[in-house]
């Protein structure tokens, strides 16, 4: 934890920076309150998120919270239980 703030403090990262512009600002280290991001910097706009796309809803679970949309490389879980026995349609969210 010690060197995740001091990579913060040396690189005078803000928390807008760190987790987005919805981040609950506060004011830390002297830093003010909506200083927004250092100069010569660009801010993280629409444009960063923009390329983004929502998988879609899970279609499979293993009861124990894990969930998978069918899309995409079968995680770990879902091979485990099908070298198990169980079938695409024993997990599947109905």
């Amino acid at each position: 934890m010690a060197r995740i703030r001091e990579a913060i403090e040396h690189y005078s990262l803000t928390q807008e920076e760190l987790f987005g512009a919805g981040a609950k600002k506060t004011a830390r280290r002297g830093r003010p309150v909506g200083s927004g991001a250092k100069p010569g910097r660009k801010a993280a706009g629409k444009q960063a998120v923009a390329g983004r796309q929502s998988m879609g809803a899970p279609k499979y679970h293993d009861g124990a919270g894990r969930t998978w949309t069918g899309v995409g490389k079968r995680p770990n879980w879902f091979k485990d239980a099908l070298a198990s026995g169980k079938k695409a349609e024993d997990l599947a969210i109905r």
